[in-house]
């Protein structure tokens, strides 16, 4: 079992960014986000040589309760650096839910190591099984508009 998913997570970890530049969904996803304040207040926070996740993750829930599964994800990392391991999976699985492929990769990896959660590897295929149907289902349209170029 441990074998499969190790395949699966290469496989995905190589894919994910791939999806993430070109698809039409994430494309809408960044056109919200920089038109959300709290947001960017919340990556310039975490990010930098000394990152604030505590005073960022306010600012991240407060984009996250507006629907960003992407902000989502970031409370969630925010949590994690700050070792609150439960909160980390309630928002991976937030994110997760509304089908978004990183949040789904991440829990998966939560369920396999045991981060927050009780390890449960059949969990963990699961959601690595959903992160990889987003990155297929993403390929399967970009190389559709790739042949009506």
């Amino acid at each position: 079992m441990r074998v499969i998913l190790l395949i699966v997570v290469t496989m995905l970890s190589s894919s994910i960014p791939v999806m993430a530049q070109n698809s039409d969904q994430d494309k809408l996803l960044e056109a919200a986000v920089e038109q959300n304040e709290d947001f960017r207040r919340g990556v310039e926070l975490a990010s930098g040589k000394t990152p604030k996740y505590k005073e960022a993750i306010p600012f991240f829930e407060k984009a996250a309760n507006s629907g960003l599964p992407i902000a989502m994800v970031m409370v969630g990392i925010c949590y994690y650096q700050l070792d609150d391991l439960q909160k980390t999976v309630m928002w991976y699985t937030k994110a997760a839910e509304q089908g978004y492929a990183e949040a789904q990769f991440k829990l998966g990896l939560c369920y396999e190591f045991s981060k927050g959660v009780e390890e449960d590897l059949q969990k963990a295929v699961m959601w690595y099984t959903k992160a990889a149907e987003h990155v297929v289902r993403n390929r399967q349209f970009q190389n559709i508009y790739q042949e009506r170029k």
